[in-house]
């Protein structure tokens, strides 16, 4: 039975007499209704979290269909879920794995009884490093380090070592901790570590005061504006998490939390049973930089580049060609935004270190290329060829005779190239002992010779696509009206 539309209304079943049996007949009634929506629902369609750290979102439904979860970006946040059955609804636990922002869909499958449902909520992934008053508790098999910024809080009072010194030990204020992250307020003391030698460090509070332990035999804190042996302490976590901070390289006093007069951190030379001392860190922001290899376009404005299993994303202010041996000439063909893997390409714009970023992208494979690629670097010297490098024509240093050229000293009997760099290999009967100038395959950016002064309202380009005035031009190659032009 399929109910198609709301209402009731009977079926009846008629069977047919035969020579054995009589004719029947049944009726039932069948009442068809809309089923029910599942209700789900969230408490809130926005949620942060930290890096690393997780979060619970609960979520109630009606309906006891199947429920699945769908992070649009699984590289940002993973997203589990579990039945409560003491609050009859769903928690679901987001781990935050990386910076950022992404969707996640909650889907419940439709039931005999109820309709399917779907909603969706945001969840923000924050990076604790971005948040100025974020530390980061430390914990056993970690190590502090020179230059590290840090707090002195007791966790379960939340209480943390305050800029108020006292005659004798230091003051404690309240302070917020989420999971592992406490956060400091303007009355929390915070101290960078500086290098007493070794292993030992000195505390140096925010105005510019080193804390110390004032008494080999007695409970004092203090600060004072000089370093000494008093205030050179050893930080170590112990296997609850928790820090030993022991000043005096003779070890005989112990930073700890007492509960006296609202709070207070001393220097203990006997700790008894005074509160346990927690290390939180600033974070330092992880920069990521996506891949990438250098290059660098001396003041000839070319250069050459060769990976052998990275594809290279063209920068801007940069064109890259493949090369193209045309009797006594060099014909350049230019890749369009990606220079493939393996393929050797001279590089053309203003002198400086580019950034090719690596991608996935294969680019378009050349028809034809001349040039020999050198992963590692070295001397190639194979007989029956000639070798060129990249090069000035001479000493003179002409910006429109630069191309391949004997390397000085080789008569073209060798080449010994750097790392990451190209060259010419051409079998000895084919090779031209003059060296090879470079021509533009497409005429209407071929180079030519300035020949005369450049025609008011010219428009005038640096290779970088800069727009220029076409008087008192530098040295050096332009695009005037499309075309490349040298500028002696």
């Amino acid at each position: 039975l399929v109910g198609t539309s709301n209402g009731s209304t009977e079926v009846r079943i008629v069977q047919l007499e035969t020579e054995e049996y009589e004719a029947a007949e049944l009726t039932f009634t069948v009442t068809v209704t809309d089923k029910k929506p599942a209700n789900l629902a969230m408490e809130s369609n926005e949620v942060s979290v930290m890096r690393n750290h997780s979060v619970l979102v609960p979520f109630s439904t009606e309906s006891d269909g199947d429920v699945s979860l769908y992070p649009e970006d699984e590289g940002i946040v993973h997203a589990d879920y579990s039945w409560n059955e003491a609050t009859q609804r769903y928690d679901c636990y987001l781990v935050g794995t990386s910076n950022g922002s992404t969707e996640v869909r909650i889907v419940q499958l439709e039931t005999d009884e109820y309709e399917a449902a779907e909603t969706t909520f945001t969840i923000k992934v924050i990076d604790p490093a971005d948040l100025e008053n974020a530390f980061v508790k430390m914990n056993f098999g970690e190590d502090v380090q020179v230059g590290d910024v840090i707090i002195l809080v007791n966790d379960a009072a939340k209480k943390a070592l305050s800029t108020t010194q006292n005659k004798n030990n230091r003051a404690a204020t309240d302070i917020t901790i989420e999971d592992d992250i406490a956060f400091a307020t303007d009355a929390t003391e915070v101290f960078t570590l500086e290098d007493a030698g070794d292993s030992y460090y000195y505390l140096k509070t925010r105005d510019g005061k080193y804390i110390y332990a004032s008494s080999a035999s007695s409970n004092q804190l203090k600060t004072s504006t000089g370093t000494s042996n008093a205030a050179q302490a050893t930080i170590w976590f112990n296997e609850g998490n928790f820090a030993d901070v022991v000043f005096n390289p003779d070890g005989r006093n112990t930073l700890s939390y007492n509960t006296s007069n609202g709070g207070i951190f001393s220097c203990y030379a006997d700790v008894q049973n005074n509160g346990e001392i927690s290390v939180y860190r600033k974070p330092v922001k992880q920069i990521v930089e996506d891949p990438y290899e250098e290059a660098t376009i001396s003041e000839s404005t070319y250069a050459t580049i060769y990976y052998e299993s990275e594809n290279l994303q063209i920068p801007e202010g940069v064109k890259a060609y493949a090369v193209e041996k045309n009797d006594k000439e060099i014909i350049l063909h230019e890749f369009e935004g990606v220079i493939p893997a393996g393929q050797p390409a001279v590089i053309n714009g203003e002198p400086g270190t580019y950034k090719f970023l690596v991608t996935e992208e294969s680019g378009t494979e050349p028809e034809a290329n001349d040039l020999v690629g050198s992963e590692n670097g070295g001397v190639d010297d194979e007989a029956g060829y000639k070798y060129y490098v990249l090069s000035w024509k001479n000493a003179q240093k002409n910006i429109d005779e630069v191309g391949f050229y004997y390397q000085v000293g080789s008569k073209g009997a060798w080449a010994n190239v750097n790392a990451h760099q190209a060259y010419m290999k051409i079998v000895q009967e084919n090779a031209n002992a003059n060296g090879y100038s470079l021509i533009f395959g497409d005429s209407t950016t071929g180079i030519k010779h300035l020949d005369a002064a450049i025609e008011d309202g010219a428009e005038v380009f640096t290779l970088s696509g800069m727009r220029v005035s076409g008087k008192n031009l530098g040295r050096g190659i332009y695009i005037v009206n499309g075309k490349k032009v040298v500028v002696k």
